[in-house]
């Protein structure tokens, strides 16, 4: 059970970290595109 609920942690915190990083990347590939 404590595998498991490490698992679902990792992929819980990478989750959300990974859209905001991606949000984040794909604003600034816009602005640099429109300068």
């Amino acid at each position: 059970i404590e595998k498991r609920d490490v698992q679902v942690d990792d992929i819980r915190s990478p989750g959300p970290q990974t859209q905001a990083g991606q949000t984040q990347q794909r604003c600034r590939q816009q602005q640099q595109q429109q300068p």
